[in-house]
């Protein structure tokens, strides 16, 4: 369960979005993921219990045993799945590929094309049986190649007082005139950052409002 939980909260979109995000402005976005451990950890201590003990394996369902009826049912299903293709399913495509595309050199659509087929396969022929067991094998892979790739960019820049000096050094060649924008800030090594002239107050972090 918490393997799923895990590997359902970590994508594509973490490994190559929060990476140029990171790049771009420090390591203030990690402090989402922060709040991010601490929710995963109670929506697996108080609301899988709830899940079990009410014999169902999705919110749409708890919600219809829960206040009855199945319009709310249909309702948040529909909602979920909106929301999730426009905000997450589309990033996570489209990351994915762009992957691909660079490893395998391989076409944008074709990249995409393959992560669908390879998704409904899965989820089709072994429901959510498959999806718990993939997403256990995913969390491995994920860890152990996050860890190898932090390992060696490290290594390569000198370690973490070298990522800290060349960062601030990383100054582009082209900037847009009268402006800032591509110049590391003073405060890029700072998680909990100014509330006022920030671009990531700490009360955001706190309320993560995102």
């Amino acid at each position: 369960v918490g393997a799923s939980l895990f590997a359902s909260n970590i994508g594509s979109e973490h490994f190559i979005g929060l990476a140029g995000s990171g790049a771009s402005s420090g390591i203030g976005v990690g402090a989402f993921e922060l709040n991010a451990i601490i929710l995963l950890q109670m929506l697996g201590l108080l609301f899988v219990p709830v899940y079990i003990a009410s014999n169902v394996c999705t919110l749409p369902e708890y919600m219809e045993k829960r206040f009855g009826g199945k319009r709310i049912r249909v309702y948040l299903s529909f909602l979920s799945l909106i929301l999730y293709i426009f905000t997450k399913i589309s990033v996570d495509l489209y990351s994915g590929a762009l992957f691909i595309q660079r490893a395998l050199q391989w076409s944008l659509y074709t990249s995409v094309v393959l992560l669908l087929l390879l998704t409904a396969a899965t989820t089709i022929t072994g429901g959510l049986t498959a999806v718990i067991y993939t997403d256990t094998l995913q969390t491995v892979i994920m860890l152990a190649g996050a860890a190898i790739v932090a390992g060696k960019s490290l290594y390569e820049v000198g370690g973490i007082s070298g990522l800290q000096e060349k960062y601030m050094e990383a100054i582009p060649q082209e900037m847009y005139p009268g402006t800032q924008c591509g110049l590391p800030r003073n405060d890029s090594f700072r998680m909990l950052r100014n509330a006022k002239d920030s671009d990531m107050p700490w009360p955001g972090f706190i309320l993560d409002t995102r």
